[in-house]
């Protein structure tokens, strides 16, 4: 079974997750630029962090590939995502508000 660590993934970079590197195959650390990224490339680049790209990146960086995993959004987890508390709440707000709108012009409409 997969351990926590085995399954995180990073919003710039995942990297050797899994098995620690032996000593003497450990490579140089790599150089990052100014925003954290790989200044030498990435093996694979995943767009998006649905669940099924979050599983991919997770076992290629186990295999010891240097992922770059991306989205668009500002969250993980594309249609996988869960609301928090706070913005459950204001989607509801936002929801009533566009309901009762409807509402209202219907009974305008209607008359």
């Amino acid at each position: 079974m997969a351990s926590e660590n085995d399954l995180k993934s990073s919003a710039t970079t995942t990297k050797h997750i899994g098995k620690p590197i032996a000593k003497d195959d450990q490579k140089e650390e790599d150089e990052l630029d100014e925003e954290g990224l790989l200044k030498n490339g990435y093996d694979v680049i995943l767009c998006g962090t649905g669940l099924t790209q979050s599983i991919l990146a997770a076992a290629l960086a186990r295999a010891g590939k240097k992922i770059l995993h991306c989205d668009s959004n500002d969250f993980y987890g594309d249609i996988d995502a869960v609301l928090s508390f706070d913005a459950l709440n204001e989607w509801n707000l936002k929801l009533k508000t566009v309901l009762l709108s409807v509402c209202m012009m219907r009974k305008l409409t209607a008359k």
